[in-house]
């Protein structure tokens, strides 16, 4: 089965317009209530050891309660509409819903396991405007579904009916509302230790009027920071408007203006982060794995030597890291593909050069405020300056460059087009032995990515302007 609707985080598209209108999101609720019944029961019924993941399910049964779905949201206008049309799938076929309100992403899915439920939904289109939204789904263990898992609920998605399904009357779920914010707030503070602190510190966070606006602030404060709180004003379409993780220009210029130690910059659901020095210089989500993982290493808390990013993340951060003993595996674009390989080969730090960065060790999927909480930990430990600590290595050249299309079909029709194959086969020709070219579809918009890299810039440019130019005339 392939996924027609899932990319490589979740459903998304455009909020009010197919897959996120309330008829479909609330068939998806149903159909993934049904699919984790079924695992549950086979689970039950199992006379070997389960996995951990049909383990954690169990939990909901030995409860002796109906089982429980976490839903959480972030900020924008449509989350409510979709929040009523999961909890009315949920609670049509059996399942109790506990909706934790407005919390980051990872706040949501490490609730899952706190309440023992047996999976979680977050609604959130992440980095994108406020007219998008999106539907991210975590089993009993925390984290993301697979691509297996995704293809079952999808199967049953676009059957015609699922009034089998449908729980007797007096099976019928609720919904209720549960406070999970001072146990996701103290579960960032705990990971660092006993006596943290960041007292003396001047840090602006920019909140991209997002999942973290109201909590953000009182992390920051609780461990003695002198905090600078910046777009926390959500109004359900500002949304990454100009701010947050996709905008560090915003978090640059508030650095110098508001003379901070250091900037942190979120996005609209909080699992990215990009940095800025006390100079205003950014240091993209590549930096902050190697800064991670060596303050990881210096503190003596790495046990192991093999840091986790994907085929896009710069050759200099894996050049660097060798310096350190430490190596870099690389996997498919998206967080749920390092997170799926870092519990693999058990891995400790790892992430996106787009700001996901992701602490295995305190966290299933990416937090920005946690990595940045450890960052700034390293600089409070060190008493080094933000612009000793974020900039891990000197990158190489590299430009990612993105062509539009009107929908993923034609996003294929173009790849597939012989101009556009002739081009990549002279592309691939002349940065032999010289650099890179890795060319993707996005998993989440109608885009091909062009991700050129060389030690030679001119080469670079040339070359991603060159493809981008072909693809662009293929676009109808």
């Amino acid at each position: 089965m392939v996924n027609k609707l899932f990319g490589t985080d979740g459903m998304r598209g455009k909020a009010n317009s197919y897959p996120l209108t309330v008829q479909t999101v609330m068939k998806l609720a149903q159909a993934a209530g049904a699919v984790f019944k079924e695992e549950e029961a086979l689970a039950d019924k199992a006379e070997t050891t389960v996995s951990e993941r049909d383990a954690a399910s169990c939990k909901m049964s030995a409860a002796g309660r109906r089982p429980v779905v976490i839903v959480g949201k972030d900020t924008r206008i449509s989350c409510d509409m979709l929040e009523a049309a999961l909890c009315a799938g949920l609670n049509s076929v059996g399942y109790d819903v506990y909706r934790v309100g407005v919390l980051p992403t990872p706040a949501v899915s490490s609730a899952v396991p706190f309440f023992h439920a047996a999976f979680g939904m977050m609604i959130s289109a992440s980095h994108n405007p406020y007219a998008d939204n999106g539907i991210k789904l975590f089993g009993p263990d925390s984290f993301k579904l697979t691509d297996e898992e995704t293809a079952k609920i999808e199967e049953l998605l676009f059957k015609e009916s699922l009034e089998e399904y449908l729980a007797g009357a007096d099976e019928i779920g609720r919904t209720f509302d549960k406070d999970y914010s001072d146990e996701y707030i103290g579960r960032l503070i705990n990971s660092l230790g006993d006596g943290a602190s960041l007292k003396g510190m001047k840090i602006a966070l920019d909140c991209a009027n997002g999942a973290q606006s109201a909590l953000a602030g009182e992390v920051l404060r609780r461990l003695g920071a002198e905090a600078f709180i910046l777009n926390d004003r959500p109004t359900g379409m500002n949304i990454n408007e100009g701010c947050g993780a996709t905008h560090p220009e915003y978090i640059s210029e508030a650095v110098k203006r508001l003379g901070a130690d250091v900037g942190l910059a979120l996005d609209g659901d909080a699992d990215r982060l990009i940095m800025a020095d006390e100079t205003g210089k950014v240091a993209d989500g590549d930096q902050l794995i190697g800064a991670l993982a060596l303050e990881l290493k210096e503190a003596g808390l790495l046990s192991s030597d093999t840091v986790v990013a994907t085929v896009v993340s710069n050759m200099g951060l894996e050049e660097e890291l060798k310096k350190y003993g430490l190596s870099l595996q690389r996997t498919k674009v998206g967080e749920r593909y390092v997170v799926e390989e870092m519990r693999r080969i058990k891995a400790q730090v790892g992430g996106e050069s787009s700001g996901h960065l992701v602490l295995l060790d305190y966290a299933s999927s990416g937090d920005g405020l946690l990595a940045a909480l450890h960052i700034c930990k390293g600089m409070a430990r060190t008493k080094q300056k933000a612009s000793q600590k974020l900039h891990f290595f000197t990158p190489f050249p590299q430009v990612t460059k993105n062509v539009r299309a009107s929908n993923k079909e034609e996003v294929k029709k173009i790849l597939q087009a012989p101009k556009v194959q002739e081009a990549l086969r002279a592309s691939e020709q002349a940065l032999e032995g010289k650099g890179r070219l890795i060319i993707r579809e996005s998993g989440t918009e109608p885009l091909i990515r062009i991700m050129v890299e060389s030690k030679d810039a001119a080469l670079v440019e040339s070359q991603s302007s060159f493809l981008s130019e072909v693809m662009s005339k293929e676009v109808s």
